[in-house]
């Protein structure tokens, strides 16, 4: 089986739409269609899923794809504060 070629460059449909725009490269965080996606991570049980409170899925990109990279992310930890 051949391996995918990777796209290094992405070329928005936006940007190279606007005649006034030099540069049809990917803007980015600065794109209308800029995403930041995260879903839940669910563990097998017996009875019902249950959320993984340690691991989730995120998405950090162009909400112009047809299929979601998703990419496992570990949740940060709260720091309780000692103050009351």
């Amino acid at each position: 089986m051949p391996e995918r070629n990777t796209i290094d460059r992405r070329i928005c449909p936006f940007a190279a739409a606007n005649p006034n725009i030099n540069n049809s490269d990917c803007l980015g965080d600065a794109c209308a269609c800029y995403v930041k996606m995260h879903k839940p991570r669910y563990m097998p049980s017996e009875r019902c899923n249950v959320a993984d409170p340690e691991y989730f899925y995120s998405y950090v990109g162009c909400g112009l794809v047809t299929h979601v990279p998703w990419q496992l992310a570990k949740r940060e930890k709260k720091q309780k504060n000692a103050q009351s």
